[in-house]
């Protein structure tokens, strides 16, 4: 990565990191809840002020634009887009206080640079460079094993899978069962490090996606579309993320 590029990575974590603290806080005062399109997809004035904070921050770097889940959207992936999703697993921010992230990603024309992804109760910065692999606290992740199969693995995902695609229990009996943690940018980099098999997922969105792919693929995850296809991170969609193998007996039981 060049020196600008790396300088703009080094933004990113210490954007996150800051963020990460301003949510502690916020998490100890009175929090504001409304609902956006029903009654699971919730919205709170932590997420709206981490999003108004990142935004600040990407308009002081000339040509860069930011896309993100509370109202900054961009009409093309041209030139450099950040990411975000200022609360990925807002629900469990209001009732838990854990199993939440910050998600951040900057694409250029498109095509990935890198991915933040910041488990901020656990204090787990991930975070991974095209091409030069992913890291959880800078220590480097190993590859995944291409070879694991269903048998041994856990699956993660939701009812909505379940009802959508029948063979999906199928699935989950041929495995070690299935969990579902509701955060997707965690979901995924939990697969990265070995802490489950595959995620399946019917619908997720550009910000859900964007840093957890870059950090999912370094580690030699694959990941596309339930379908087998591959994903534009630009457009919503279904996703399907699992050890080379595994992916092909997900794609064979439940979706050929």
């Amino acid at each position: 990565m060049d020196s600008i590029r790396l300088e703009w990575l080094n933004y990113g974590k210490d954007w996150v990191l800051n963020a990460g603290e301003i949510i502690k806080i916020r998490l100890s005062e009175k929090i504001t809840i409304n609902t956006k399109s029903h009654i699971n997809d919730l919205v709170t004035n932590i997420d709206r002020e981490i999003e108004d904070f990142f935004k600040q921050k990407v308009s002081l770097i000339k040509d860069h634009r930011l896309l993100g889940e509370e109202g900054d959207f961009v009409n093309d992936s041209d030139g450099y887009i950040w990411i975000l999703d200022p609360i990925d697993g807002t629900t469990n921010l209001v009732t838990t206080g854990r199993d939440f992230v910050i998600s951040l990603a900057l694409y250029h024309n498109g095509q990935p640079l890198f991915g933040i992804v910041y488990d901020v109760m656990r204090d787990e910065l991930y975070h991974a460079i095209t091409g030069e692999g992913a890291y959880i606290k800078d220590k480097k992740i190993p590859q995944v094993n291409s070879d694991l199969l269903l048998d041994d693995q856990v699956i993660i995902c939701d009812i909505k899978e379940i009802i959508s695609y029948p063979r999906v229990v199928d699935l989950i009996q041929q495995s070690r069962g299935h969990r579902r943690y509701g955060s997707a940018a965690l979901e995924i980099v939990h697969i990265a490090v070995g802490r489950a098999g595959a995620f399946i997922h019917m619908m997720v969105h550009p910000w859900d996606i964007a840093a957890a792919k870059i950090i999912a693929e370094e580690c030699g995850l694959k990941y596309t579309r339930t379908d087998g296809t591959s994903v534009n991170v630009f457009e919503k969609g279904s996703s399907l993320v699992a050890p080379e193998k595994l992916h092909q007996q997900i794609v064979t039981i439940c979706f050929s």
